[in-house]
C-alpha cells in the first residue's frame, strides 16, 4: 500500500461512497495527497474510474478539479491518458483545463546541449497537457468542448424522439419550478442516467430546465420521467405531473375527440400529446 494515505484515500480505494460522506462531513482535508505521488482523493478517484465517487468529492466536497501531483499532473492528465470519457466529461464539466501542462517534457532539444549559468535549463521543454495525452478521439472531442453524450444500454440502436417534447409547456414549467424549490433535481437526473452532466447543469440559471431539456433531446419520455421522479422520492414535482396525466385522462371525450383519437389510434398518443400507453 502506498505510503501517507488517509483515510479519505482509502473510503475511496475501497470504494464507500457512504463513508466518503462522512468523512466529508467530519470536515476530511479533500486536498490531503498521499507522500508516495501527491495524489489526492479526486486523483484516486479518477484512476479506479469511479464517476460516483469523483462526482462526490467534486460536488460534496468542492474538491480541487486541477489539483496537482509532485509532477504536475491533474486528475484531467489521468483521465485522458486512459481514454476515461465519462471521467474526461465530468471534469471538464467541472471545469478542469485541458491546456494545464505538467511537469513532464514533451522532448528535449538535441541541438542546445549547452549549460549556460544564465539559463540551466535550457533545452528543456516542458507541459504535457491532458491534449497531448489523450488516448481516444472521443476524448480528444470532449476536451475540445463537445458535449458528453451516453451510449444506449447493450449497444442498442439511439431511441428515436420520444413524446416529452409534446407535454404541455405550462406543465413543464411548474415540474421545473417544483424541482428547484425542493432542490431534488439532482436525484431526479441521476435516476434519468443523466447525473454525470450535474456539474454543468448546477452551472444553468435554471439546472431543473436543462436536465428536461437535455433530457427530452435524448429522446425522453413522460413515463420513463414519471417512473424517475417516483424514483427520485416523493417531491411536488411528482404530484404536478401526475396530476396533469390525470386531468388529460379524465377529460370527457366529444364525438370530434373521438374522431381525432381514432384518427391517432396508431401513434397511441392522446390529444394532449401524452402517451396513453404506460409500458
Amino acid at each position: 500500500m502506498a505510503p501517507g494515505l488517509c483515510p479519505i484515500h482509502l473510503a475511496v480505494l475501497a470504494n464507500q461512497l457512504s463513508s466518503l460522506r462522512e468523512l466529508l462531513e467530519g470536515g476530511a482535508n479533500v486536498e490531503a495527497q498521499e507522500r508516495s505521488c501527491g495524489r489526492t482523493a479526486l486523483h484516486l478517484a479518477t484512476e479506479t474510474d469511479n464517476v460516483s465517487l469523483a462526482g462526490c468529492l467534486l460536488l460534496e466536497g468542492n474538491a480541487e478539479v486541477d489539483c496537482c501531483t509532485f509532477n504536475g499532473c491533474t486528475p484531467l492528465h489521468t483521465a485522458a491518458g486512459r481514454g476515461s470519457v465519462k471521467l474526461t466529461a465530468l471534469l471538464v464539466a467541472a471545469g478542469a483545463d485541458p491546456h494545464k501542462e505538467n511537469f513532464e517534457p514533451l522532448f528535449f532539444r538535441e541541438d542546445e546541449c549547452c549549460h549556460d549559468d544564465a539559463d540551466e535549463d535550457e533545452g528543456y521543454i516542458p507541459g504535457t497537457t491532458p491534449f497531448n495525452m489523450a488516448a481516444s478521439s472521443q476524448v480528444i472531442e470532449l476536451l475540445n468542448g463537445k458535449e458528453y453524450e451516453a451510449k444506449t444500454p447493450h449497444g442498442a440502436v439511439s431511441r428515436p424522439q420520444g413524446d416529452l417534447a409534446s407535454l404541455d409547456v405550462g406543465v413543464k414549467q411548474e415540474v421545473c419550478c417544483a424541482l428547484e424549490s425542493e432542490g431534488c433535481w439532482e436525484k431526479l437526473a441521476h435516476s434519468l442516467g443523466l447525473g454525470i452532466l450535474n456539474t454543468a447543469f448546477r452551472l444553468s440559471p435554471s439546472p431543473a430546465k436543462t436536465l428536461l431539456d437535455s433530457y427530452e433531446v435524448s429522446g425522453g419520455t413522460v413515463s420513463d420521467l414519471l417512473a424517475a421522479l417516483r424514483s427520485a422520492g416523493e417531491c411536488r414535482a411528482l404530484s404536478i405531473l401526475e396530476g396533469a396525466l390525470r386531468r388529460s385522462e379524465e377529460t370527457p371525450t366529444s364525438v370530434e375527440s373521438r374522431l381525432k383519437a381514432d384518427a391517432r389510434i396508431d401513434s397511441g398518443v392522446c390529444d394532449s400529446g401524452v402517451e396513453l400507453s404506460t409500458a
